[in-house]
């Protein structure tokens, strides 16, 4: 079986080729920025 780091492109161009990696990194990014936005919440929370 294939570990993460098996998946990952070793360039730029081969992500590009690669469709599940591709995906993965924009769902990686996504979880990032939610990531951010709930620190965000919680800060502004705290502030009340």
């Amino acid at each position: 079986m294939l570990s993460l780091e098996d998946k990952l492109p070793l360039s730029e161009s081969e992500a590009e080729l690669d469709p599940e990696t591709e995906l993965l990194n924009e769902v990686e990014a996504e979880i990032e920025a939610d990531s951010e936005t709930l620190a965000e919440l919680e800060a502004l929370l705290l502030s009340l």
